[in-house]
């Protein structure tokens, strides 16, 4: 089983079925929080739904297209972070994360999401690493997901117009992307 330990506090591992009640707890306390700025917590109504949602994420494992890591943190999982859409041929990948409100505001996801891009980058070898968010204004946007971008050294490139949907609605999506080569620069200069 992939682990991945962060800190003393912050380890990432696979899920496994076993945490479909877990997963489903979080979707269920957090739906509200969550479903601001995505749809896939309305797909998961039942403890059954988690499972196969932890199953999706594990046939991409097993396929080479996904990594998908619940965020433990003090021994309780309080989220997500994971690389999708995996493309080794071209060594490039998506990343993207969430978590419980409760923990927000904490470092928690950047220093999860800083971890995985170090086994991205120096493990599966990749070399560009996309981060995508929902935009909707200047005013509305989701302006957590920008600052983990910045803090990591992501560079902006532009507005993906209508590229996502939330609740029926299209909404354009901010590009960030980080290649390997900044990556290995600022983690060599550290």
């Amino acid at each position: 089983m992939f682990t991945l330990q962060i800190n003393e506090n912050i380890i990432l591992r696979r899920p496994h079925v076993d945490d479909a009640p877990a997963v489903f707890n979080l979707f269920e306390s957090n739906r509200t929080h969550l479903t601001e700025w995505q749809d896939s917590p309305n797909k998961i109504q039942t403890i059954d739904d988690a499972r196969a949602f932890i199953q999706r994420h594990n046939q991409a494992y097993e396929t080479g297209t996904g990594l998908a890591c619940l965020i433990i943190y003090n021994g309780e999982p309080v989220g997500m972070v994971y690389l999708d859409k995996i493309v080794s041929v071209v060594c490039k990948a998506e990343i993207g994360y969430w978590i419980a409100k409760a923990y927000e505001g904490q470092g928690i996801v950047t220093q999860s999401t800083q971890g995985l891009l170090a086994y991205a980058f120096e493990t599966l070898k990749l070399n560009r690493i996309a981060l995508k968010f929902k935009h909707v204004s200047n005013e509305h946007e989701n302006q957590r997901s920008r600052r983990v971008a910045e803090r990591l050294g992501f560079t902006e490139e532009g507005i993906l117009r209508q590229d996502g949907m939330t609740k029926g609605v299209f909404m354009d999506m901010v590009m960030y992307s980080l290649l390997a080569e900044e990556w290995h620069t600022m983690h060599n200069n550290a």
